[in-house]
């Protein structure tokens, strides 16, 4: 029987978004993206940082480092739980594999902002504010999940996490600190399991940060500067490039996002093209690895 390694082949990417670029003292790129590869299946994660945190690229990259992890180590036994589920439905113990993953995560970050210093909500608040939209592919079963907004197209199927009211995303480390989000609906601060999916049926995904909804849109519009559309997103996962090449997913989000000055010289003016990603924009493809003729 094949691996997940043999079965599977994953790509991604991220450009900063025009809106963060374009300023007087751009910012730098809020999110991070990572898959791990682990005896029991593949994760995959993208993690965007909260807009308006001073620092909140800081806790993407960190948070993503610690879901990560956290998912690796208990991954073995949540697939357990759920065969015992199966087989011996009376005798199992009760094991919610994502509330473990939120508690293990919180656990370390409290600790990090404590050790950090000044005080521990504004810390929280400038650092440690993201959101995360992910996948876990097991040999029999696949789930994709998130906390806060995102978009997943799965075997061609779009949905979305979010918007959500007042444009108040959760974001995990929200159950570390007092908010309104969470007096008014502390259920949108845990990991929501938004589709399971048997691994033999799954073909392709794309999934990604809010900024995808931008992408979807701008399909039909020439790219900043050229001729060439944007093009349809299923390019992602019918090209064979975008897995050949580690950097090309980069390179194309980038020429989507990239605003473009150029002179006109019929009438001897400025034009701008402006970037057609107004946000961050990290995203993870994959799709079942061709069958070599």
């Amino acid at each position: 029987m094949k691996t997940l390694t043999e079965m599977f082949e994953l790509a991604g990417g991220s450009t900063i978004g025009r809106d963060h670029r374009d300023q007087i003292r751009p910012k730098n790129g809020q999110d991070a993206y990572g898959v791990r590869f682990t005896d029991n299946g593949i994760i995959a994660l993208v993690v965007d940082g909260c807009g308006s945190g001073k620092h909140s690229e800081v806790g993407a990259k960190i948070g993503l480092q610690m879901l990560l992890q956290s998912m690796s180590v208990h991954l073995p036994r949540f697939l357990q739980a759920r065969c015992l589920a199966i087989t011996s439905p009376k005798k199992t113990k009760p094991f919610d594999f994502w509330q473990r993953i939120c508690d293990d995560v919180l656990a370390q970050l409290r600790v990090l902002a404590c050790q950090m210093g000044g005080s521990f909500s504004r810390v929280v608040n400038d650092y440690f504010l993201f959101t995360v939209v992910g996948v876990i592919i097991t040999k029999w079963t696949s789930f994709f999940f998130s906390l806060g907004d995102g978009l997943f197209i799965v075997n061609d199927e779009i949905f979305q996490s979010g918007p959500f009211p007042d444009n108040e995303p959760p974001y995990l480390a929200y159950n570390l600190v007092e908010t309104s989000l969470k007096n008014k609906n502390p259920d949108l601060l845990k990991i929501k399991l938004h589709r399971i999916v048997a691994t033999s049926k799954l073909n392709s995904f794309l999934f990604g940060s809010d900024g995808l909804v931008d992408l979807l849109a701008a399909y039909n519009k020439p790219l900043p500067g050229k001729d060439e559309l944007v093009g349809p997103i299923d390019q992602f996962w019918t090209e064979d490039g975008f897995f050949r090449n580690r950097d090309k997913v980069n390179r194309r989000l980038a020429l989507t996002a990239q605003t473009v000055t150029r002179v006109n010289w019929t009438d001897q003016h400025m034009l701008t093209d402006a970037g057609l990603l107004p946000d961050d924009t990290p995203l993870i493809v994959g799709r079942r690895t061709k069958v070599l003729e």
